[in-house]
């Protein structure tokens, strides 16, 4: 029966080497999950192949080393699913295998007290298995909650910088090849520097999540929030042409983004880039735009929405907004205050 186990072998390594070989050419991530099932179920199969023929052997060859060393093939398997993050279905398709290996084990049993010993292996396998794809899950809700924390702004839930400009690239090439709008808004909070200094920071960072909150609310799915800087906001609009942005931005802003300490609105000051009309080449050529305009806004009195056109248009004015104690030091940069 030796030469029964030699072929199961040879042909089980044969099948793992063609799954490696053809990741190596291409490993896209349907491919790799194809190929992650592919295993576990050639090395479910040959498992219960390699018990079925020690069953058929001689009862001098089931007390055989070898013997227990198939039975250690479970431990391997789990141990290569465990290193895969999955999800609840992937572990659970995972786990059909094992479990129908074990059933099929116990319809096929010769009616003996217990299991057999193949039966014994089989549960021995599912449940190593089970603990794998616990451990499988937990590696991936791990891998989610790092990557939301590298992705995200923790104080706001806005996109973080690092991942915006990722997806800029992805949206704004993928605005070029569709011929679509692609347009950017650049938000920058009035004043916000003054609530820091006169009411504190914690004031401060509540007032920045209230103000996300105004603007992720109204934004559709393929849009996007990041935090550009400090108290700065950039809305990504793919799909959508300049002047519905600026309408959008209008209405985000008509009413004021949040309430600052002292009971007033707090206003913006915006400017405005649209791939088609603006020829931009690059999404930094648009927030270069973007920037430019909300600069000349808030030059203007602030509180304002620069066009592309270069036309500043009021916003907020129904709120009670926020007036400067003191003067501007003529010369002096809008953004400081």
């Amino acid at each position: 029966m030796l030469w029964l186990l030699m072929v199961g072998r040879i042909t089980a390594g044969a099948m793992f080497f063609a799954i490696g070989w053809r990741l190596q050419a291409a490993a896209g991530l349907r491919q790799v999950a194809w190929s992650l099932g592919a295993v576990v179920y050639i090395g479910v199969a040959f498992f219960v192949y390699a018990h079925v023929v020690f069953a058929m052997a001689d009862k001098l060859l089931l007390a055989n080393a070898s013997h227990t060393q198939y039975v250690l093939l479970p431990i391997a398997l789990a141990a290569a699913i465990s290193i895969f993050p999955l999800t609840v279905m992937e572990a659970g398709v995972l786990l059909i295998g094992p479990l129908a290996s074990m059933l099929l084990e116990i319809v096929l049993n010769d009616g003996g007290e217990g299991l057999s010993e193949a039966g014994i292996a089989a549960l021995l396998m599912c449940v190593v298995v089970v603990t794998a794809m616990i451990s499988s899950v937990s590696q991936l809700k791990l891998l989610l909650a790092l990557e939301e924390h590298s992705t995200m702004d923790l104080l706001t839930g806005a996109l973080s910088r690092r991942a915006g400009t990722e997806l800029l690239n992805l949206l704004f090439a993928k605005a070029e090849r569709a011929g679509s709008p692609f347009s950017i808004s650049l938000i920058d909070l009035d004043h916000f520097k003054r609530v820091n200094d006169g009411h504190g920071h914690d004031a401060g960072d509540c007032l920045l999540r209230g103000v996300a909150k105004t603007l992720k609310a109204r934004l559709r799915r393929e849009d996007a929030l990041i935090r550009w800087g400090g108290e700065e906001f950039l809305l990504v609009l793919a799909g959508m042409p300049a002047d519905a942005t600026a309408e959008l931005v209008a209405e985000l802003c008509g009413s004021g983004l949040a309430a600052r300490p002292d009971g007033s609105m707090q206003t913006a000051s915006v400017g405005l880039a649209e791939r088609q009309c603006d020829r931009a080449g690059s999404w930094e050529e648009l927030v270069e735009l973007a920037d430019a305009r909300m600069y000349e806004a808030k030059r203007s009195g602030r509180n304002q929405l620069t066009t592309l056109a270069g036309q500043c248009i009021p916003l907020a004015r129904g709120a009670r907004t926020y007036v400067a104690p003191t003067a501007q030091v003529v010369g002096a940069d809008p953004r400081a205050a």
